[in-house]
C-alpha cells in the first residue's frame, strides 16, 4: 500500500519528491518524541518560553517541507526543476524510464551511482534541515529564558529529534528507491554491461546503527523515568513511543534484507528446475550486492553451458537422425539384398537339383553296368585291369561329389527357406526320447563304415515331451552326428540326454575327435566356416559348412541354445537345450 501510494506521488509529481511526504511525516514523529523530553524535564518551562518555543518549532516544521519539496523537486511538472542536481538526474531517469528513451550506457551506470547514494544524499539533505528547524527554536527559548539549563534540555531534545529524524530519512529513501536500484541492475544486466560494484551501506553497519538507536532509546527511556516529573498517562505514551520508534526503524532495515533473502529464495528455486533467471536486488547491502553478482555470474556460465550442450545435444540428434536413416536405408537394401539372395539360392538349387540328378543317375548306372560287365573283360590283361580300375574308382569319385553336392543344395534350401521364413513347421508335442533313438538308427549306417568308431546312446526314460517340428528335431540330431562322424577317426561318439533342474531338456554329442582351436570356438556355427587341421585337400572334411548354421536355426526357432564346448586335441561336446511341452492340467498344477 505505501509503496502503491509512493510510485502515485513519483507519477504525478517527481520520483525523488515522492520520498518527501513519508520522511516529513517521520520527521513530525520525532519532534513529537523529542518535546516529551523538553516539556517532561526536571526544571518546568514558562509558559511564555514554552509558547515562543513551540510556536517557533511549528512555524518551523511548517516552513522547511515546502524547501525539501522544492530542493527534490515537487514541481518538475509545472518546469520548476528540483534544486539539487542528484535530485534533476534521478527524476530524469525516472521520466525516461517507461519509454527507454536516450538510456546510454553511461546515463545507465551514473543513475545507478545516484539511486544507491540516494539514501545517504537524502539524509544529508536531513540534516540540514533538521538544523534548519532545531536551531531557531533553541534560539527563541534561549531568548525568553536566558537559562543555560534549559538551553540544554532544548539542545538535547533537538538532537535526539534530528537523529531519529535522520535514521528514518535513510531508511525510509532506501526501502522505497528499492525497485527502481533493482530495474537499473536489471537493465544494466540486459545490455550486456559488466554490473559495477556499487552498494550502500554494509549489514554489518546497519546493525551497529540498529544497536545504537536501541541504547539511545533505552537511555532516554531510563532519563524520562529518573529525571523527569511525567505522569502515568504521559509516561505511558513516552514507553509506547519509545518502543514503537525502535519497532518501526528495526522493521525498515531488516524488511528490505528479508525481502532480497526471499528474492535469493525464489531465483534458486526457479534455477533448480531449469529456469535461468538473473537475481536482480534492489538492496543497497555491500554483501547481498556482492553476492548478487556473484550469483548472476554463476548463473550466465551455467546458461551458457546449458545453451552449449543444448547445441551439441541438437547437433548429436540430428547427426544420429541422419545416422539412423542412413541405417534404414541400408537395413532396407540389405533386406532386399538378402530377399534376393534367398530367391537366387533357391532358384539356382532348383535348376541345378534336376541336372545334377540325372548326372549323379547316369553315373551310377554307368558305375554299375561297368563293374558288371567291363571289369570282367579286363581280368587277365594287366594294362587293361589297371585302367578299368582307375575308371571304376573315378565314377565312384563322381558318385560321392555329386551327393555331397545334393546335400549342399539341399541344405541351402533350408537355410534359405527357414531364414526367408518361407519353411514350413509341422509342431506338434513328441517324445524326445523317442525322437533321439531314431535319428541315431538313421545313422548307424555311416559309423558302421568305420569300425574304429562306436556310436553310443545314453538316454534316461521318462524324457518330457517337446513341441517342435519332429523331421526338424531329427535333423538337428542327424546334423550334430554327421558332423562328429566327419571328424572322429576312432574311439566313440555318444548322444546323451537329460533334465536340467528348469525342466529344459539338455541334448549332447560328445566326440573324441581332434578337438576345436580356441580361435575357431566362436565360428563353428557360422555359414560355410568348416574347421580344418591344414590347407590339403586330403584333410578337408566333405560337408557342406552348412549343417551347424541349420542346426542354430533350428534351437533358436525353438527359444533354446546350443553352443559347443571343446579342448582342443581331446575332442568336443555339442550341447542344444529346448523347454519342454507342457499340458494345461501341468500348468495348473
Amino acid at each position: 500500500m505505501i509503496k502503491n501510494l509512493f510510485r502515485f506521488i513519483a507519477k504525478k509529481t517527481s520520483y525523488c519528491f515522492a520520498t518527501v511526504p513519508f520522511v516529513v511525516l517521520s520527521g513530525y514523529f520525532a519532534a513529537s518524541y523529542a518535546f516529551f523530553v523538553i516539556y517532561f524535564s526536571i526544571d518546568p518551562f514558562e509558559p511564555e518560553e514554552l509558547n515562543a518555543f513551540t510556536t517557533t518549532l511549528i512555524a518551523m516544521l511548517l516552513i522547511v517541507p515546502f524547501i525539501h519539496a522544492l530542493l527534490l523537486g515537487a514541481f518538475e511538472n509545472l518546469k520548476i526543476p528540483a534544486l539539487f542536481k542528484f535530485a534533476r538526474k534521478i527524476n530524469n531517469f525516472y521520466k525516461n524510464l517507461d519509454g527507454h528513451n536516450n538510456l546510454k550506457d553511461d546515463d545507465l551506470l551514473e543513475s545507478l551511482q545516484l539511486l544507491v547514494r540516494f539514501p545517504q544524499y537524502h539524509m544529508l539533505v536531513a540534516i540540514l534541515i533538521a538544523i534548519t528547524v532545531i536551531l531557531p527554536s533553541i534560539i527563541v527559548e534561549y531568548l525568553f529564558s536566558r537559562s543555560l539549563y534549559h538551553l540544554v534540555i532544548t539542545s538535547s531534545g533537538g538532537m535526539i529529534a534530528g537523529i531519529l529524524f535522520c535514521y528514518f530519512c535513510y531508511v525510509i529513501t532506501e526501502t522505497l528507491t528499492s525497485g527502481l536500484r533493482g530495474e537499473c541492475r536489471q537493465m544494466i544486466s540486459r545490455q550486456n554491461m559488466q554490473n559495477p560494484n556499487i552498494y550502500g551501506i554494509s549489514i554489518r553497519e546497519k546493525i551497529v546503527f540498529i544497536i545504537i538507536i536501541v541504547f539511545l532509546s533505552m537511555a532516554m527511556l531510563v532519563y524520562f523515568l529518573s529525571f523527569c516529573n511525567p505522569t502515568l498517562i504521559s509516561t505511558l505514551g513516552f514507553l509506547a513511543t519509545t518502543f514503537l520508534t525502535v519497532i518501526v526503524l528495526t522493521s525498515l532495515y531488516f524488511r528490505s534484507i528479508n525481502n532480497a533473502f526471499t528474492r535469493i529464495l525464489i531465483t534458486t528455486r526457479e534455477l533448480s528446475r531449469g529456469g535461468g533467471e538473473l537475481l536482480y536486488l534492489g538492496n543497497n547491502e555491500k554483501e547481498l550486492i556482492e553476492f548478487a553478482e556473484n550469483f548472476n555470474v554463476s548463473v550466465r556460465e551455467s546458461i551458457e553451458l546449458r545453451h552449449n550442450l543444448e547445441q551439441k545435444v541438437e547437433s548429436r540428434t540430428e547427426d544420429l537422425v541422419k545416422k539412423a536413416a542412413e541405417l534404414e536405408e541400408a537395413n532396407r537394401r540389405l533386406k532386399e539384398l538378402d530377399r534376393l539372395k534367398s530367391g537366387f539360392l533357391s532358384s539356382v538349387s532348383h535348376e541345378l537339383r534336376t541336372p545334377l540328378t540325372s548326372v549323379l543317375g547316369f553315373a551310377r548306372l554307368i558305375r554299375k553296368d561297368f563293374t558288371k560287365i567291363f571289369i570282367p573283360l579286363a581280368q587277365g590283361e594287366t594294362k587293361r585291369e589297371k585302367k578299368a580300375g582307375r575308371i571304376n574308382e573315378n565314377l565312384g569319385i563322381i558318385v560321392r561329389e555329386g551327393e555331397r553336392l545334393t546335400r549342399l543344395i539341399n541344405d541351402v534350401l533350408d537355410l534359405a527357406k527357414i531364414e526367408s521364413g518361407r519353411m514350413e513347421w509341422r509342431d506338434e508335442p513328441f517324445a524326445s526320447g523317442e525322437a533321439i533313438e531314431h535319428a541315431v538308427q538313421a545313422v548307424s549306417g555311416q559309423f558302421a563304415q568305420n569300425p574304429d568308431v562306436e556310436l553310443s546312446i545314453n538316454i534316461p526314460e521318462g524324457l518330457p515331451l517337446i513341441k517342435a517340428d519332429r523331421d526338424r528335431f531329427m535333423q538337428l540330431i542327424i546334423n550334430l552326428l554327421n558332423n562328429a562322424a566327419k571328424f572322429t577317426e576312432r574311439g566313440n561318439v555318444c548322444v546323451d540326454a537329460a533334465v536340467r533342474n528348469d525342466g529344459w531338456v539338455e541334448i549332447s554329442v560328445n566326440d573324441t575327435g581332434p578337438g576345436i582351436p580356441p580361435e575357431d570356438i566362436y565360428k563353428v556355427f557360422d555359414k560355410f566356416h568348416q574347421v580344418t587341421r591344414n590347407d590339403t585337400l586330403k584333410d578337408k572334411p566333405g560337408g557342406t559348412g552348412l549343417g551347424l548354421a541349420i542346426c542354430r536355426q533350428i534351437v533358436e526357432r525353438y527359444k533354446g541354445k546350443i553352443w559347443v564346448e571343446s579342448v582342443f586335441g581331446k575332442g568336443s561336446r555339442f550341447v542344444f537345450v529346448l523347454p519342454p511341452f507342457i499340458t494345461k492340467n501341468e500348468m495348473e498344477v
